[in-house]
């Protein structure tokens, strides 16, 4: 083969291999965003809000840690209460949690060793609120499988995990005043 016939056939070649690589590229960036998207479809879990998936009252609540703001860590161990604790579930960018903050504090000031804050999310600069607003002790976020074990896919949720360990109470949303009062009569009840 000739020299020109060569560099003819690479003239023609080149193009072609950058032409492949080009659609190869594309088609790779197409798949990890639809990757990417479908991730962030099943970590939203978009749940109609009479079928999100939960803990239900009488599971077993299980044990996990955490650490609070100031480096202290925390062993959380159902099977051990002496008393009901009340766990709030929340994360910095929830409106409705902002909400439910001051509901959460008004039973922290009343029962002040029997509620504990789980953030679900990192804390940002431009966040609706921090942990500081809250007159409760607040875990740095839960890992996957607690959250995961917990159920917790939307926030913000309270629970209320009895002195046997079992779950006693459930309220996904804002905690309105007739749930305030279900969580105060279980509280109460246990003195």
């Amino acid at each position: 083969m000739t020299d020109t016939r060569k560099d003819s056939i690479m003239g023609i070649m080149w193009p072609i291999a950058v032409i492949i690589m080009a659609i190869a590229v594309i088609f790779m960036a197409y798949q990890n965003y639809q990757l990417r998207k479908e991730i962030l479809r099943l970590k939203s879990r978009p749940y109609p809000a009479d079928h999100i998936p939960s803990v239900h009252e009488g599971d077993t609540a299980r044990p996990f840690m955490g650490q609070l703001s100031d480096g202290r860590e925390i062993y959380f161990h159902p099977d051990s209460l002496v008393n009901p604790v009340i766990m709030v579930w929340f994360s910095y960018d929830c409106e409705p949690c902002l909400d439910a903050l001051h509901r959460w504090n008004q039973l922290a000031r009343k029962y002040p060793d029997q509620i504990i804050g789980i953030e679900t999310g990192e804390w940002y600069d431009g966040a609706l609120f921090s942990s500081n607003d809250a007159v409760f002790p607040v875990l740095f976020p839960a890992s996957d499988s607690v959250k995961e074990h917990y159920q917790v896919y939307s926030t913000p949720q309270t629970m209320v995990v009895l002195p046997e360990g079992i779950i006693g109470y459930v309220k996904h949303g804002i905690l309105d005043e007739n749930a305030a009062a279900e969580i105060k009569a279980i509280l109460n009840s246990d003195k």
